[in-house]
């Protein structure tokens, strides 16, 4: 197979009733991000949010799908039940927080979903030249002063002998993955890394009641980071057919012959929810792990709410003390008790500036 037959004619979604992916999954994009979901019967009509952004909801399209199912799926080992509860301690971590960054509101909206990734077979084939480094032990001896006499201790120091070397190459590799995404680095980075060794042979009923995301990389873009990561296990085989502990300025002239690409699926959680401002924010959970990636943001109005009313008690607390203060000229026990509520009051005027302040730092280090 040549390079030009391994990256496979597109199908679009559903123009083929013989291929068995994607099934009764449907296109359907958002106009705010662009992002191209595969999506479940009635996503569309029920005016389901983009997984991706939450900003915009989903509309039917058309869309490029390779007429194969993916080959590998890694299996949910979060279950929806962990995810509502680790979502419900997620929201309860802001003290001032809008009406929809609740567990019950994002455990409703919770909804299963798939990120992409390229899977390439090739064969490695070609000449490889590096300075292989062979350790060896060293004895020397250590003179040291102790206990009113010099005391010899013997030392062992491992040594590299670098020698060069070369060889030839012709070796199968299957399965390395490559981003399938454009953003996937950031995504990764945000959802934590997934434990690939434990992906399994894909089922294609167990995508049908989730979104699966478009690929935004073509094979052709993903290679480049796919060809990087077989030089490493080629670097690697060859370090071990060497015999050798270390291996320095290796010098691969290589092609990769009879690629082949499929796909292979992450599982990932998604919820969103709408801030005081009318913003949606889209959450996402880590199907693997568990981690949560999103931003929480605190409600300003419910911040200000708060300072009003301290503000109002400080200012009552201020008002009696000063009533007090001033008929402590006739009583003067009065006078004692008005002083403390004038303290009090200019306390708590202080104390009213906090829930404002708080809900507009957290915001901002939010952002």
């Amino acid at each position: 197979m040549n390079a030009a037959a391994d990256d496979m004619a597109s199908a679009s979604a559903g123009s083929d009733g013989a291929v068995d992916w994607p099934g009764q999954l449907a296109p359907a994009g958002c106009a705010v991000c662009g992002v191209v979901h595969l999506t479940p019967p009635g996503w569309v009509e029920a005016g389901r949010r983009c997984p991706a952004c939450a900003r915009g909801t989903l509309a039917a399209q058309p869309a490029p799908v390779r007429p194969e199912p993916p080959e590998l799926a890694l299996p949910f080992a979060v279950t929806s039940a962990q995810a509502a509860a680790a979502l419900e301690a997620w929201a309860a971590g802001v003290w001032l927080r809008p009406a929809e960054l609740s567990g019950p509101v994002l455990q409703a909206r919770l909804a299963p979903t798939y990120l992409p990734m390229w899977l390439v077979d090739a064969e490695a084939a070609g000449a490889w030249t590096a300075q292989a480094g062979y350790a060896y032990e060293v004895a020397s001896t250590n003179e040291n002063y102790q206990g009113g006499q010099w005391v010899t201790q013997r030392v062992n120091e491992t040594r590299l002998r670098w020698e060069p070397r070369a060889g030839q190459v012709r070796r199968a590799y299957a399965n390395v993955a490559a981003p399938a995404l454009e953003d996937q680095a950031a995504l990764l980075k945000r959802l934590g890394a997934f434990p690939l060794d434990k992906a399994a042979a894909f089922a294609p009923e167990a995508a049908q009641a989730a979104a699966v995301r478009v690929p935004t990389l073509t094979p052709e873009a993903a290679w480049p980071f796919a060809r990087a990561r077989l030089d490493e296990r080629v670097a690697a085989d060859v370090q071990a057919a060497a015999g050798a502990q270390k291996l320095e300025q290796p010098n691969l002239t290589l092609a990769y012959l009879g690629r082949h690409w499929t796909q292979l699926l992450l599982p990932v959680y998604a919820t969103h929810y709408q801030d005081e401002s009318g913003v949606w924010h889209a959450v996402l959970i880590n199907g693997a792990n568990g981690r949560i990636a999103g931003v929480r943001r605190a409600s300003q109005r419910l911040g200000w709410q708060w300072t009003g009313v301290i503000a109002a008690a400080a200012l009552a607390l201020f008002v009696l003390g000063a009533l007090l203060t001033l008929a402590g000229a006739v009583l003067p026990p009065l006078m004692a008790l008005g002083g403390l509520l004038l303290v009090a009051g200019f306390g708590m005027g202080l104390a009213a500036l906090v829930p404002a302040v708080w809900a507009w730092q957290f915001n901002a280090r939010s952002d």
